[in-house]
């Protein structure tokens, strides 16, 4: 993955993380933060998941004996 790819996931996520945390301090309800706080936990992991398998195509682009 390339810079300009990083640097947009980055602030996607970080757009996406801003919008979820604004909900969670808005909800009335117990419940509702809750959700909003799952939204985030969820919002984290898929960013990780997607650095590791453009890392591991990357990985496996430049790995001669897989060709």
């Amino acid at each position: 993955m390339d810079d300009v790819e990083n640097q947009a996931q980055a602030e996607r996520t970080t757009w996406l993380l801003t919008r979820v945390r604004t909900n969670q301090q808005q909800a009335s309800k117990y419940q509702e933060q809750l959700f909003w706080a799952a939204c985030a936990d969820f919002v984290r992991q898929q960013d990780h998941e997607l650095t590791v398998a453009h890392g591991e195509v990357d990985g496996r682009t430049w790995d001669h004996e897989q060709w």
